[in-house]
């Protein structure tokens, strides 16, 4: 019989038995990780969670951009052997041994969703909030921020200087008229949380807790449908120079602003110093990267951002 291995346990007051940072995917511009064709109005949708609805990035593709942006140069033969490791061989080796590091799906963390006011929100809910809070105690991260309860359906949770509040102290997000509703504290300490994981400018990141606001779980949903991107893509026949037969169809993205949050992980199985491999990733995130499809039409640009702090795993 194998030896049993230690994988993550990512629930309520657990931590898992790996060294672990997370990881924060920021859209510089639409993100399109699609399922293929698919037979609704919407040709081409972005991947979603089963049970949720909510638009995620595959661990795997996550684990690729990296790999190809982390790569050491030719020649470099101590980097590069570390590098395997790290990632794991090439292809035509990939039954050699796995990778060190270990990437969880990318959650969505914050939707961009148009506004009345403040041109747009960095919308979440408690839901997504939760899960976030799990992960971020379960890597090992101390001190994490409370999730404030629940607005109602109609209502809204934002900061008390938000930019998205009308006149009447009401926030429309697309179509949607909501009452802003008191928890100002929470609401802070948790936009102020993820401004300093996702954002290194002092600017942006007050721009983000301005801009912050949290939904009730159902309406989020909504969102996740109703305030994607959706464009209309067609093909020119070359010799009429109009829309060619049958060429005509709808592509949807995650907007742009839109934000996820990952878990990155080191096997503990795995010899050699952990902080070795995870420096892989941190040095892959000083570039912009481009995740996903339609990569020639400028979508899946992305700022990838590591976070340290005060972290503290047991092992």
């Amino acid at each position: 019989m194998g030896t049993a291995r230690s994988y993550p346990v990512f629930g309520e007051g657990e931590r898992i038995s790996m060294p672990a940072r997370m990881l924060y995917i920021h859209a510089l511009s639409p993100v399109h990780v699609g399922i293929g064709q698919a037979s609704g109005v919407i040709d081409l949708p972005v991947i979603r969670e089963k049970h949720t609805g909510y638009p995620y990035l595959p661990g795997s593709g996550i684990k690729g951009v990296l790999r190809d942006a982390a790569r050491p140069p030719e020649g470099n033969d101590a980097a590069l052997k570390l590098f395997h490791k790290a990632f794991g061989p090439e292809t035509t080796n990939a039954s050699d041994n796995s990778g060190a590091l270990q990437f969880t799906d990318a959650r969505l963390l914050a939707l961009a969703v148009r506004s009345y006011h403040g041109t747009f929100a960095w919308v979440s809910c408690r839901e997504a909030l939760m899960r976030w809070v799990r992960d971020y105690s379960s890597a090992g991260f101390k001190n994490a921020p409370t999730v404030p309860s629940a607005p109602a359906f109609g209502g809204i949770h934002v900061m008390s200087t938000s930019k998205l509040k009308t006149p009447a102290s009401k926030v429309v997000l697309e179509e949607f008229d909501l009452t802003v509703e008191p928890a100002q504290l929470a609401v802070s300490t948790i936009a102020g949380s993820i401004a300093k994981a996702v954002f290194a400018d002092i600017a942006w990141q007050t721009r983000f807790e301005e801009r912050f606001a949290i939904v009730s779980d159902d309406l989020f949903s909504n969102l996740c449908v109703l305030a994607t991107d959706v464009v209309a893509r067609i093909k020119i026949d070359d010799d009429t120079k109009t829309v060619a037969h049958g060429q005509l169809w709808f592509e949807e993205s995650v907007p742009m602003e839109s934000i996820f949050a990952s878990a990155v992980m080191v096997d503990p199985a795995t010899k050699g110093n952990p902080t070795d491999y995870l420096d892989f990733v941190k040095n892959a995130t000083t570039t912009v990267l481009q995740i996903g499809g339609k990569a020639s039409v400028g979508r899946g640009l992305v700022r990838v951002s590591l976070q340290e702090g005060d972290f503290d795993v047991q092992t």
